[in-house]
């Protein structure tokens, strides 16, 4: 039973840590890119740290493993991570949205050692270009830009769908021309590629101006998140609905704080049931219940690209 397997210890004010590797042990492409490629993270000497602890704590998530292997593991998570940020050291509270970042840009930076070789990087899953265009608001001359992302922050609005067209609205700025000089230009943003698993990151926290509050607003979350007007001559949507076949593991996983708290609403096992993991408490909810319940908390959600199955190279 996933109830018995799929737990993390908390060794301390990691929740955070918990919450964000839950989500990612519950995307299958990702998953899948890691543990295809044990030959090169198993070895003892391996540069690939974070793959190997990674893989190792996947397979103690699947077998009957203890507390003690676990946190052991967990701790090994954490150190590799001290390397790129000292604040890991500690036994403090991180935010979730950083951590993700910090793993992502860790195993990247690590899979750059692999050169010459057949590895891919899982971080590719969550990759993708989006391109600006800076148009001056006198002579109508432009200026092309690509931009590289595996995520987006994007303000809080009553749905999500607004709050990510918010984030692609065109705005005014304030630059010189390089043709006629014009002290103004509208600069704006779209889709140049699509990722496997597009990550949305939520704005709840904002400074007052003398302390950093949380903002509670409910923002209501769709089950399947239409891209279509947000691209020009690419069509795509992202959906966590069950398809046939090979397709059928695509999934949204919100990653939910609460005072503080991270956890996690993922879909478990082959069999799709959602399942809320909080540290080593697991309990079975719904698609429903989750979506509701989460609408003033979700502050990490994964969307996964509809048609991008497991083993199917990222989107180009």
């Amino acid at each position: 039973m996933f109830a018995s397997v799929s737990w993390f210890p908390n060794i301390g004010n990691t929740c955070f840590l918990n919450a964000t590797l839950q989500a990612l042990y519950s995307i299958p492409s990702f998953c899948a890119d890691v543990m295809g490629q044990e030959a090169l993270w198993s070895p003892k000497k391996t540069s690939l740290k974070l793959q190997s602890y990674f893989g190792e704590l996947y397979k103690a998530r699947q077998g009957d493993s203890s507390f003690h292997s676990k946190s052991t593991l967990l701790r090994s998570v954490k150190s590799s991570l001290a390397v790129f940020n000292e604040e890991y050291e500690g036994d403090f509270q991180q935010d979730a949205h950083e951590f993700l970042m910090l793993f992502l840009m860790g195993m990247k930076m690590q899979g750059e050692t692999q050169q010459g070789t057949s590895y891919t990087c899982p971080t590719l899953n969550f990759e993708f270009k989006l391109q600006s265009v800076r148009t001056c608001s006198s002579c109508g001359d432009k200026v092309f830009q690509e931009e590289e992302q595996n995520n987006l922050s994007l303000d809080l609005s009553s749905c999500l769908t607004d709050s990510l067209a918010l984030y692609f609205k065109a705005s005014e700025l304030e630059c010189t021309c390089r043709q006629c000089l014009g002290p103004q230009a509208t600069v704006s943003r779209g889709f140049l590629t699509l990722p496997r698993v597009l990550v949305l990151h939520m704005k709840r926290f904002c400074y007052d101006g003398k302390q950093l509050r949380r903002v509670n607003d409910a923002v209501c979350i769709p089950p399947v998140l239409s891209l279509a007007s947000l691209l020009e001559e690419q069509q795509g949507v992202l959906s966590i609905s069950q398809s046939a076949g090979e397709l059928r593991r695509q999934r949204q996983i919100p990653a939910g704080s609460f005072c503080g708290h991270y956890l996690s609403d993922v879909i478990e096992g082959d069999g799709g049931e959602w399942v809320t993991l909080d540290d080593s408490r697991v309990t079975r909810t719904d698609e429903a219940a989750v979506l509701k319940r989460r609408q003033d908390t979700a502050y990490l959600l994964f969307y996964v690209l509809s048609g991008a199955g497991e083993g199917d190279p990222a989107p180009l």
